[in-house]
């Protein structure tokens, strides 16, 4: 049986505003800010590191004063696997949406075979086919060898952190000592 996701390429570039009139914007001309995510296998959690919080104070005459402190934002379904995190294929589709614009995508899924086709259409133009099983990913044409097999759990299908890193050219990736966090920086609209 294959499963159909579809969205409309035309929408690749913009977003709109949400105003009254409901006003395209184009993304590459609008300020981006950097942020840091963090990612823990064994917590299933992805964090906004540094994140400015409002923090209940017992001061007199003040309630509340802003920290930086790391914010869960999304439960996410990793684990550990021969030294690697293994994690969803969209992990960023809902969390940070302007990576991976909910617009901009197609998946085909061959459930026969086992094998994710996925077009991205935003600025990064990518054709990538994914096989459980496999640790060989083609990303535009070209074979890449990943440390560990794709698999599926939880009727998802789960790659390699540093696998997901290079599919959307994010480099500045930090692990801690015990490979079981990872903390990344992307640029995303203010």
């Amino acid at each position: 049986m294959e499963t159909h996701y579809k969205a409309k390429k035309d929408y690749a570039y913009w977003i709109y505003n949400g105003g009254e009139n409901g006003e395209k914007i184009d993304i590459k001309q609008y300020k981006k800010i950097n942020k840091k995510y963090k990612l823990s296998a064994l917590q299933c959690q992805l964090f906004e590191v540094d994140k400015k919080v409002a923090v209940d104070t017992t001061e007199k005459g003040r309630a509340f004063q802003i920290e930086n402190r790391d914010v869960a934002v999304k439960e996410v379904y990793s684990y550990i696997k021969n030294g690697e995190i293994m994690t969803e294929l969209f992990l960023f589709n809902t969390t940070m949406p302007y990576i991976l614009y909910d617009t901009c995508y197609e998946i085909n899924w061959n459930d026969a075979e086992k094998t994710a086709h996925i077009k991205i259409w935003n600025i990064l133009q990518k054709d990538i086919v994914i096989k459980a099983g496999s640790n060989i990913i083609t990303i535009n044409g070209e074979d890449i060898t990943m440390p560990a097999e794709a698999e599926i759990k939880n009727n998802k299908i789960h790659i390699p952190f540093s696998t997901l890193m290079n599919i959307f050219e994010i480099s500045s990736v930090y692990y801690n000592e015990y490979k079981t966090e990872v903390t990344f920086s992307i640029k995303e609209l203010q």
